[in-house]
């Protein structure tokens, strides 16, 4: 979480809009590791799962 925020802390982002400012390589970064956070969330929560049956 910590890199997503200092991607978004070079820009100032105060409505929808201001996204668009976003550099196609940091947007490339933000959904790479979101997609990746989510995916350690859904592997993570399957384990905790596993366990608690």
């Amino acid at each position: 979480m910590c890199s997503l925020n200092e991607v978004l802390g070079k820009y100032e982002i105060e409505t929808f809009n201001d996204y668009k400012k976003i550099s196609n390589s940091d947007l490339n970064f933000l959904i790479e590791a979101y997609i990746k956070l989510c995916n350690d969330i859904k592997a993570e929560l399957k384990n905790t799962a596993e366990i608690q049956y």
